[in-house]
């Protein structure tokens, strides 16, 4: 499950309220697309180019939405990472479960 504690620090309540309506809705199209996990019928695994991930001009909030899509997989790829491994740090820190291999 993404770590949502830093939404808390948006300094306007509309802000805070528009990231988490988008992060509910996300999930919504998720359940929809990716299967459910399970212990032992499923291994979900996603190989990911995210384009300009170690943009200096990407927005804060989109670290909360690219965690909400890791996290529905039990192994990803993130491909083109620099490395300032900055971008990635910071999508780590709202993914609590994260395990890095570099």
């Amino acid at each position: 499950m993404p770590n949502y504690k830093t939404i808390k620090d948006y300094p306007e309540k509309t802000e805070k309220t528009r990231i988490i309506d988008k992060l509910l809705l996300l999930r919504q199209d998720l359940d929809k697309e990716i299967p459910k996990k399970t212990d032992a019928e499923t291994l979900l695994l996603a190989t990911w180019n995210i384009r300009e991930f170690n943009s200096k001009n990407r927005i804060n909030e989109s670290y909360h939405y690219l965690a909400e899509i890791v996290s529905r997989f039990d192994l990803i790829a993130i491909q083109e990472v620099s490395p300032d491994l900055k971008a990635l740090e910071r999508l780590m820190f709202r993914n609590d479960w994260v395990k890095m291999t570099l």
